[in-house]
């Protein structure tokens, strides 16, 4: 009921999974893992539309200059990219190959600084956020049990003789 303040739902079915807002427009974002879709709403008029998405998608994320809106692909390694126009609608879809399993999403104030998180990995991605290339990784557990080449001698964990064992750092 549009009449009383503060009671009114919208239905929009499905598992809604990750919701995220635009700075600069009115514009909300929710993500749908069941449909797989995007569903973009104008909270002052309840209207919203649907974008399908070709993956089970992960977490939303908008810069924060309101530009963009960012959607992790956990299952396909992936980062999707819609440009956003001047009401913070999207364009087209972008997808961009980054490995690993890609969930969580975190920016910079400033927007120079993307990182990803992953579901299946024990590190941390650091991406460029205009081309979405991963810059580095940051391992989130010891230094030998990470999966990363920590000291650059091409062996990584176990192999490494500078580990001793998984508590090693």
């Amino acid at each position: 009921d549009r009449m009383i303040p503060g009671y009114t739902r919208l239905y929009l079915g499905g598992y809604l999974s990750d919701l995220a807002v635009n700075p600069l427009s009115t514009q909300a974002y929710v993500l749908d893992t069941a449909g797989p879709r995007l569903i973009v709403i104008e909270p002052a008029t309840l209207e919203w539309s649907d974008i399908e998405l070709p993956f089970v998608p992960g977490k939303l994320l908008v810069n924060p200059i309101g530009s963009e809106l960012l959607v992790t692909a956990p299952t396909t390694g992936q980062i999707g990219r819609f440009v956003l126009d001047a009401s913070g609608n999207p364009g087209e879809l972008e997808l961009k190959d980054i490995g690993g399993s890609p969930n969580a999403l975190a920016c910079s104030g400033d927007g120079t600084l993307l990182a990803a998180a992953h579901l299946h990995e024990r590190h941390i991605s650091i991406l460029d956020p205009v081309s979405l290339a991963e810059l580095s990784r940051v391992g989130i557990v010891e230094a030998c049990v990470d999966g990363l080449d920590n000291d650059g001698d091409g062996l990584t964990d176990r192999a490494d003789p500078g580990c001793i064992n998984g508590f090693d750092n």
